[in-house]
């Protein structure tokens, strides 16, 4: 359900529906969070979490409508 995702538009007035993070912090391990109704879970354990990242390697998932 894309209505689940976050929105953003860009400013060529694409739209894009976003689906999940992947980050790499500073000792070299990946984590992955997916977003659902506005908030961010883990991947592994399906927890809402919070997330501050200071070494902004990001991968994100997009769906664009």
């Amino acid at each position: 359900n894309r209505n689940q995702h976050i929105k953003i538009k860009r400013t060529n007035n694409d739209v894009y529906n976003l689906k999940g993070i992947v980050y790499e912090d500073t000792s070299d391990h990946y984590n992955s969070f997916f977003i659902e109704n506005d908030h961010l879970y883990d991947q592994e354990s399906g927890m809402k979490m919070p997330m501050t990242i200071l070494y902004p390697r990001l991968l994100i998932y997009e769906l664009q409508e």
